[in-house]
């Protein structure tokens, strides 16, 4: 791609502020007091379960939907709130669908300067083949959609909603209809353009490696409100609710007794906590495969076996191993490939030394 941006005269990004939204459907609400601040050129990636309001939360920003209560602010215009509703075509956002949304009837550099009516059409050609080149895809406007790959298709979508110069950019799961492979290299291609440009963006993911790689920020929702918000590395690291950590990513519970303010007492042996929990409080401590080590009980100089192998799982690079301890909680660990150990055998599990655990009081 072009190491240029075509939006380098544009006027400076603006902040996205969204204030206790809410949005019914008949009895049912689809968005209960969300609340987020997304600063001026930064990626917001809005992450959730399926049904979780993250896509109702993206149309209110958008204007398709009215909200029922709280207010949205574009800089420091109002556009939703108390009887207040800017329309979609006045509110200057882009937009980037799941399903590329492009016109088949037209070819590429007209459906890219679909949103330039009002621009006489030779500047429209132009701005059309300065986003075309932007996005990797010079030479390529005369083709018809159906000619391009769904990648490209996907380049063609960004390059048309960053045409008029948005305020903001909304992303709607953009490479959901993509394959694996070919949706990890669009998808860090966009990341770059987004940060290139300095567009204000929200991008609404139900996918967690896809949140941690786009977002400068994410924000967990879950039942219509957002548990956390955060860095990526903050979301995943430290999840401040229990929800929040079995999502992100592959999590075991624990069960276990603090006896100490940052110290809880587990069959996987003592485990320091990330927060100060009052002495003798039943929790529960979060821990992923990376957290966990184990050596077979009859190394020499390792510790009495406190769990046992149940199964492993190879995957190229590494096996995830799944352990019982002996409460009978299961945990999993990441091991190197070359770490060989038979389903059965007696280990030793542990927490990885330097790790620190969240926990959550039961």
């Amino acid at each position: 791609m072009a190491d240029h941006s075509p939006l380098a005269a544009r006027r400076a990004p603006l902040p996205l502020t969204a204030t206790n939204l809410y949005k019914h459907y008949g009895t049912t609400p689809a968005v209960a007091g969300a609340s987020f601040h997304l600063p001026a050129g930064k990626i917001l990636a809005l992450l959730g379960p399926s049904g979780c309001g993250k896509t109702t939360t993206l149309r209110l920003v958008a204007g398709f939907e009215r909200l029922d209560g709280g207010e949205i602010f574009i800089g420091d215009e109002k556009v939703a709130g108390p009887e207040r509703h800017v329309p979609p075509e006045q509110r200057r956002i882009g937009m980037v669908f799941q399903d590329y949304a492009i016109f088949p009837h037209l070819d590429v550099a007209e459906n890219v300067a679909f949103g330039l009516a009002s621009r006489d059409t030779g500047e429209q050609a132009a701005r059309a083949a300065q986003l075309l080149d932007f996005v990797g895809l010079p030479g390529l406007g005369e083709r018809l959609p159906h000619e391009l790959s769904g990648g490209q298709q996907q380049r063609v979508a960004l390059a048309r909603a960053l045409a008029p110069d948005p305020r903001l950019l909304l992303l709607d799961e953009p490479f959901s209809n993509l394959d694996a492979a070919l949706r990890a290299e669009v998808r860090a291609e966009v990341r770059d353009l987004l940060r290139t440009t300095q567009t204000t963006s929200l991008w609404v993911t139900h996918d967690q490696s896809e949140a941690l790689d786009v977002g400068d920020l994410v924000a967990v929702m879950r039942a219509g409100h957002i548990e956390q918000m955060g860095t990526p590395e903050d979301v995943y690291l430290r999840p401040q609710t229990r929800f929040v950590s079995a999502f992100m990513g592959q999590t075991d519970f624990v069960a276990g007794r603090v006896v100490a303010t940052a110290d809880v007492e587990t069959a996987l042996g003592r485990i320091p906590v990330q927060t100060a929990l009052p002495p003798g409080s039943a929790v529960d401590v979060a821990l992923r495969p990376d957290d966990v080590d184990f050596a077979p009980a009859e190394d020499e100089g390792a510790p009495a076996a406190n769990a046992r192998v149940l199964s492993r799982q190879f995957l190229g690079i590494a096996y995830v191993y799944r352990l019982a301890l002996r409460d009978d909680s299961i945990v999993h660990s990441w091991q190197p490939h070359q770490v060989d150990v038979a389903t059965g055998t007696a280990v030793h599990a542990r927490l990885r030394a330097g790790n620190i655990a969240p926990a959550f009081i039961r």
